[in-house]
């Protein structure tokens, strides 16, 4: 009995370690623009919104870039009928406002080429989303008219 409980403690200890180390990596990178904002990089995230739904299809896209090392911030609208070359081949264009979000991966890939801008993150919005941040903020609501 004694046999086995040596090589289990062991191999437990082992384990113990290991995960310690995989969960101290993934606390400590876990926080990418921080990240980013450390290397004094500017730091572009795409912002695509929509009044409704739309299979991931969106009518409003913008580039919101971050300056950390001079703490500036400024915005890119991209009209929705930009084209863009998912591709890179120069032979299949779309309009931005029909591509899905959710290959980003091509779609920011295309926007580096064209705009010569990196931007690894996107935030999808809705009008509601929208709506509720003005609230948050206590600022003035952009949907009333009067």
């Amino acid at each position: 009995m004694k046999n086995k409980i040596i090589p289990i403690s062991i191999f437990l200890a082992v384990v113990l370690i290991f995960l310690s180390i995989y969960f101290y990596y993934k606390k400590s990178t876990r926080n990418a623009v921080e990240t980013f904002a450390e290397t004094g990089k500017i730091i572009n995230i795409l912002i695509a919104g929509s009044n409704v739904y739309n299979h991931n299809k969106h009518s409003f896209y913008a580039i919101v870039s971050f300056n950390p090392e001079k703490n500036k911030i400024g915005i890119t609208f991209i009209p929705p009928e930009f084209k863009i070359d998912l591709n890179g081949k120069g032979k299949k264009f779309q309009k931005i406002n029909k591509i899905d979000i959710n290959d980003f991966k091509s779609l920011s890939a295309s926007l580096e080429r064209d705009l010569k801008l990196n931007i690894p993150f996107y935030i999808v919005l809705y009008s509601p989303d929208v709506e509720r941040l003005v609230d948050m903020i206590e600022g003035v609501d952009p949907l009333y008219v009067g």
